[in-house]
C-alpha cells in the first residue's frame, strides 16, 4: 500500500493517490476502468464531486456516481434514465425503485450487527467531510421519524486524524448534541481541531469541563468505540462518506442514489426489504 499524505482544515485532507490506496478502514482494493472514468475530482484536493461523496480510497469513486449539475442532478454514463429508474420533474428527480449495483449495494458477507432485535441503520460520516455536513440536517430529521423496529446510530469512520476520537469522546460524555456545532466550527468557522488541546479548549467554551474531556479522550471506553466503528466500516466495505448501512446487508449513499434526498428514499426501501426478509416468504 502506498503512503497517502493528508492535510485538512480540521486535521487532514486526502490527496488523490494511486490505485489501491485506502485510508483507515479497508484493505487494498481497485475499481474498474469504467468506474474510474466516471470519477470527477476536485483538482488536487482529491475530493470527488459525485452528488456529495468523500472517497475513503483517495482519487477513486465507485461506479454508479451521478454528478451534481445545474439542477442538482446531471445525467451521465450511469446517470438517471427517465421512465425506468426515475421520474424527472421540474425541480427534482424522484426515485421509483432502487436497483442493486446502482442505487445500493448488497453485501455478499453480512456486516456485524449492532442490534439483536431491531434493524440496524447506520449513518457513516467524518467530521471533516463537507458533504456529511450538508447531509446532516436532512439525515437527522429522517432518522427522528424512523419506525420503532429500527435502531439508528451514527458511525464516525477512522481517518488519519483525531476527529473520530473527538466524536466518540463526545459520545462517551453524553454530548453528541454538540455534533452540529462541531460541523459548523470546522466547515463554517474554520476552527482547527488538529490537536487534543484545541479540542479541549473548544469543548470548554461549550460548557464541558476540559479535564473531563481529556480523561474521556484517552479512556478505554472511547478506544473500544473507535475499534467497533472501524469494524463496522470494514464490514460494510465502506469506500466513502456519507453513506448509510442497513441491516448488515445493504449500503447506499448520495453518490450511488444521485442526491441526499434520494439516498434517504433508497434507505427507506432497504429498511422495508430487510423487514420483509425477517418476516419470511409469507409476508
Amino acid at each position: 500500500m502506498k503512503k497517502a499524505e493528508t492535510e485538512e482544515r480540521s486535521g487532514r485532507r486526502p490527496r488523490t493517490g494511486s490505485d489501491g490506496e485506502t485510508l483507515g478502514v479497508g484493505a487494498r482494493r481497485s475499481l474498474s476502468a469504467a468506474g474510474r472514468r466516471r470519477a470527477l475530482a476536485y483538482g488536487s484536493t482529491g475530493f470527488l464531486a459525485a452528488a456529495g461523496f468523500i472517497a475513503v480510497q483517495p482519487g477513486k469513486l465507485s461506479a454508479g456516481g451521478v454528478a451534481a449539475g445545474a439542477n442538482g442532478i446531471a445525467a451521465g454514463a450511469n446517470g438517471i434514465t427517465p421512465g425506468t429508474r426515475a421520474i424527472v420533474g421540474s425541480a427534482e428527480v424522484r426515485l421509483v425503485s432502487a436497483r442493486e449495483g446502482a442505487e445500493y449495494r448488497l453485501l455478499r458477507v453480512p456486516a456485524p450487527h449492532e442490534s439483536t432485535d431491531r434493524i440496524d441503520v447506520l449513518g457513516f460520516f467524518w467530521f471533516g467531510c463537507p458533504h456529511c455536513h450538508t447531509l446532516e440536517p436532512a439525515l437527522k430529521s429522517w432518522a427522528a421519524k424512523l419506525p420503532p423496529d429500527t435502531a439508528f446510530r451514527k458511525v464516525h469512520v477512522p481517518w488519519r486524524d483525531q476527529l473520530q476520537q473527538f466524536y466518540y469522546t463526545l459520545e462517551a460524555l453524553g454530548k453528541t448534541t454538540l455534533t452540529d456545532k462541531v460541523f459548523v466550527a470546522i466547515h463554517q468557522e474554520k476552527v482547527s481541531f488538529q490537536t487534543v488541546q484545541q479540542m479541549a479548549e473548544w469543548i470548554g467554551r461549550q460548557g464541558v469541563a476540559e479535564k473531563a474531556f481529556m480523561e474521556a479522550f484517552e479512556s478505554f471506553g472511547v478506544r473500544t468505540r473507535m475499534r467497533r466503528a472501524a469494524q463496522l466500516a470494514e464490514g460494510y466495505r465502506l469506500e466513502g462518506v456519507p453513506a448509510i448501512g442497513v441491516g448488515g446487508r445493504f449500503l447506499t449513499a448520495p453518490s450511488m442514489a444521485g442526491s441526499n434526498a434520494q439516498a434517504l428514499e433508497v434507505a427507506d426501501q432497504l429498511i422495508e426489504m430487510e423487514r420483509r426478509a425477517r418476516r419470511g416468504p409469507k409476508s
